[in-house]
C-alpha cells in the first residue's frame, strides 16, 4: 500500500508540475501570437511605405527627364510653344501623381516668360 501511495503522490505532483508548465506554455504561445501580430502588421505598413515610395521615385525620375528634355529643347532652340504647353501639362500631371502640384509656380511662370521670348 506505500507503494502505490508513494507512486499516487508522485503522479500528483508531476500533474502539477505539468499543469504549471501548460500555464507557462500558454501564456508564452499567447505572448508570440501577439508579437507576431505586431510584427504582420508592421510588415503590412512597410510594404505599403516602400510602394508609396517606389511610385512617388518613378514619378519624380519621369519629372526630371521631362525637365532635361525640355532644357535640351530650349537649349538648342528647338522648342516651341506647343512643344512647351505639352511638357507643362505632362509635368502638370506628374505633379498632381505625387501632390507637388503647389510647387510647379515659379517653373510655369519661367515658362512663360520664356515662350513669350523668340525661342
Amino acid at each position: 500500500m506505500n507503494e502505490a501511495t508513494e507512486t499516487l503522490d508522485g503522479c500528483r505532483s508531476q500533474k502539477v508540475r505539468a499543469s504549471q508548465d501548460l500555464e507557462i506554455t500558454k501564456r508564452q504561445l499567447s505572448e508570440n501570437r501577439n508579437f507576431l501580430a505586431i510584427t504582420e502588421e508592421t510588415r503590412r505598413r512597410e510594404a505599403y511605405a516602400f510602394e508609396t515610395a517606389t511610385g512617388v521615385y518613378q514619378a519624380t525620375s519621369r519629372a526630371v527627364d521631362e525637365a532635361l528634355m525640355i532644357l535640351e529643347e530650349i537649349w538648342a532652340g528647338d522648342s516651341t510653344f506647343a512643344q512647351l504647353t505639352r511638357h507643362v501639362n505632362g509635368m502638370l500631371k506628374t505633379a498632381v501623381k505625387i501632390r507637388k502640384a503647389h510647387l510647379l509656380g515659379g517653373i510655369i511662370s519661367a515658362l512663360a516668360q520664356l515662350s513669350t521670348k523668340d525661342l
